[in-house]
């Protein structure tokens, strides 16, 4: 693609990124200063002073930025579960191939963590982990699994057990089970995190409120302008409008860091498939 066809593009998706509402918002502003030019002596233009509107306009994008901040901590905060799930993740297989010696317990072990990984993306993201764990787990397990609510939750006690029965008939050091239980009550806490950013969503208030105030203050605002700006009214107004509108859309879409109809969803099969191939590889270079 050319340079200019880029630059064309990204302008139409920043532009449908706001949807409709912008060009609506243009044509009461072109409106507004029709009717001021065919009539400036009307006195619907004394009518809203400059002054209230511009405090309304300061509030308004205090409360808009508060509300961004918001849903920006909360897609920070699902980042950041997932780079300790990441980080985690290594821990996990390093003690498994440091604590067991036998090479397929390691293996069964590593690749339990990495259906447990898929199944927690799947989960988080409302779909079926049965193509992902298959190629890790029995066919049985998988079987069994069906049944769950909380697959991934399932997978990692299911790991517990077998650490625990693995450690018993080898007489594992306790020390270095405990390490192994400190790094997966660490998962486990990670995973706690991230479902409650998916299951707790911001009030309601926070994406109906910034909206209405906005729709409010866009059409408020021509009719206070028209007679400072005149025929400069339709293009300040409108840039005011859709900066107002590109945070607020911003907003809505950092409220949902787990849903895979935002354009900011988190990209979780990425990071999935890079905590595999970290474990796998750790397998294949102990040998």
């Amino acid at each position: 693609m050319s340079p200019i066809r880029g630059r064309i593009s990204r302008t139409k998706d920043v532009f449908s990124y706001v949807g409709a509402s912008l060009w609506i918002l243009l044509a009461w502003d072109i409106l507004v200063t029709a009717l001021y030019v065919y009539n400036p002596e009307w006195p619907l233009w004394m009518e809203v002073p400059t002054a209230p509107t511009t405090v309304l306009g300061s509030a308004l994008i205090l409360f808009i930025g508060f509300s961004t901040n918001s849903a920006y901590a909360r897609w920070w905060d699902a980042r950041g579960l997932w780079g300790l799930m990441n980080n985690n993740s290594r821990n996990f297989s390093r003690e498994v191939l440091m604590v067991f010696r036998d090479r397929e317990q390691q293996k069964q072990l590593v690749h339990r963590h990495i259906a447990y990984v898929h199944a927690l993306r799947c989960r988080l993201f409302d779909i079926s982990p049965k193509e992902d764990i298959k190629r890790f787990l029995s066919a049985e397990e998988c079987e069994k699994l069906r049944e769950g609510n909380n697959v991934p939750n399932l997978i990692l006690a299911e790991t517990g057990k077998q650490i625990s029965v693995i450690a018993e008939k080898e007489n594992i050091d306790s020390i270095k089970l405990q390490m192994l239980e400190n790094t997966m009550t660490a998962i486990a806490h990670a995973q706690g995190g991230m479902e409650k950013i998916k299951s707790t969503p911001l009030p309601y208030q926070y994406t109906i409120f910034p909206m209405l105030f906005i729709e409010f203050f866009c059409v408020v605002l021509p009719i206070s302008a028209v007679d400072t700006l005149g025929l400069a009214t339709p293009l300040a107004t409108t840039i005011v409008g859709f900066l107002l509108f590109i945070l607020n859309r911003l907003g809505r879409d950092l409220q949902s860091p787990f849903s895979r109809q935002s354009p900011n969803c988190l990209q979780l099969d990425g990071i999935t498939e890079m905590i595999e191939t970290d474990q796998l590889q750790c397998l294949t270079f102990d040998k």
